[in-house]
């Protein structure tokens, strides 16, 4: 992916704002960085696998947060 050779960056960071919000990410690909503690809400999507996430969300509904 040209994203990665570009930007040198190696993954995308994000905070669930909440429960839901935690369940939409992890359903788009987001992982948690500690799978043990569902009280963190930061998640990471590896920039490698962006463009299959996508490509697999692209015809699917997401979930209502």
């Amino acid at each position: 992916m040209e994203l990665n050779t570009a930007a040198a960056c190696r993954a995308v960071v994000v905070s669930a704002l909440n429960a839901g919000a935690r369940r939409w990410w992890e359903h788009l690909g987001f992982h948690p960085f500690d799978p043990d503690d569902q009280q963190r809400s930061d998640l990471y999507l590896l920039t490698a696998e962006i463009e299959k996430t996508l490509r697999s969300h692209t015809t699917r509904a997401l979930p209502q947060l």
